[in-house]
């Protein structure tokens, strides 16, 4: 609210600037603790159903910003009105509980058994899940490893860096340059469509997407949904650069008759990565932690990932220059190949189980010793 605040009332350059790190800082932080969250209260079968909505809300601020910037000439009216989704957030805030999870992790089982009961409804049967979470919790005091101790474990250490190699080349494949970039590229495709226009187009099939992805995940194995997500962002990429390399030579009137390329190759980069990344790619990121750390390993990966997307979108134009368009493009298409071939061996299956069964698997560890835990192998 601040940031975006001080982004409406600018009458110098800094101040944007400085809103713009403040914007990143506080992103960062809710990002973090709410994916957490979203895995944390969700029932084990409609975990990744629940997950892919932050994906929808994702595509929905984007689709948001797009239209405002396009029919709203005064930048400074746009800042003020992303103050709406933040404020109808912060007021939503206000009637939630804390999840079962954390309460536990701090020793209130009577809160979290409330909790539990907020989220499930009044006539579920919560007791089972409630004595799984409550078992592990005791399990970890007997190792009495502290959130430091925790952080430099092999476990985490081990989980962190398989997961975070997977997301980085994602970020390294250009797709949040496309997203900063996409009027210039679509400008520089020579589309017959205004360059403008186009963002609001494909952010608008991007959502559709998403909202038909939290079904999807309702009912399709998350490995294969990734990896068929992966392989188009490469396709698609690959296609893109192929294309610029094809019309070097064309004039601009005969380039603009195949302009629907570089928007089909758009529109599925961004749908795949909204169903792909966005939401498999964060609900694993809150699954396969141990829940006293959960939050701040979230953040960290929160932390790489916007060091990643400064980094490669600061060297998109110095891209451009040494490799031209097409070469770049080819470039972040042979990045998403490698991570789709990654994926094949690190990807988990975690669809129908509880984080107290993610978590022992993603650490290669037997779960507790308890009847209350059903495994599925």
């Amino acid at each position: 609210t601040i940031s975006w605040g001080m982004i409406a009332l600018a009458d110098q350059i800094w101040i944007i600037l400085a809103a713009r790190v403040l914007a990143g800082v506080t992103y960062g932080l809710v990002q973090a603790s709410g994916k957490v969250y979203c895995a944390e209260i969700a029932h084990k079968d409609l975990r990744g159903t629940l997950g892919a909505f932050m994906g929808c809300m994702f595509a929905f601020g984007n689709m948001y910003t797009y239209i405002t910037g396009y029919f709203i000439v005064s930048w400074r009216m746009v800042a003020w009105l992303q103050l709406v989704p933040i404020l109808v957030m912060g007021l939503s805030l206000l009637v939630i509980p804390e999840s079962p999870y954390w309460l536990v992790e701090r020793g209130k089982e009577k809160e979290a058994q409330e909790s539990l009961r907020f989220f499930r409804g009044k006539y579920y049967g919560i007791e089972e899940e409630l004595k799984e979470i409550v078992d592990k919790k005791k399990s970890k005091d007997l190792r009495s490893l502290g959130v430091m101790k925790s952080l430099l474990s092999k476990r985490f250490l081990f989980a962190f860096l398989k997961l975070g190699l997977l997301m980085g080349l994602k970020d390294w494949a250009g797709t949040m340059v496309i997203t900063g970039y996409m009027v210039s590229i679509f400008m520089e495709s020579g589309i017959s469509i205004e360059p403008e226009l186009a963002p609001v187009l494909v952010s608008s099939l991007q959502l559709l997407f998403s909202i038909v992805s939290s079904i999807i995940l309702r009912f399709t194995p998350r490995k294969p949904l990734f990896l068929i997500c992966a392989f188009t962002i490469s396709l698609s990429l690959f296609t893109l650069g192929t294309y610029y390399f094809l019309i070097k030579g064309l004039e601009d009137g005969d380039a603009a008759s195949y302009g629907f390329i570089p928007i089909l190759a758009v529109i599925c980069v961004n749908a795949a990565y909204t169903i792909g990344f966005v939401n498999v790619g964060l609900i694993l990121q809150a699954e396969l932690f141990p829940t006293e750390i959960r939050s701040y390993a979230s953040g960290l990966f929160g932390a790489v990932t916007a060091v990643n997307i400064f980094a490669v979108t600061k060297l998109y134009p110095y891209f451009l220059d040494v490799l031209g368009f097409h070469g770049t493009f080819w470039l972040y298409g042979g990045v998403m190949m490698v991570d789709f071939l990654y994926g094949c061996f690190i990807v988990p299956e975690n669809r129908g189980e509880s984080l107290v069964t993610t978590e022992d698997k993603m650490a290669n560890t037997e779960p507790v010793d308890n009847n209350a835990f059903h495994m599925l192998k």
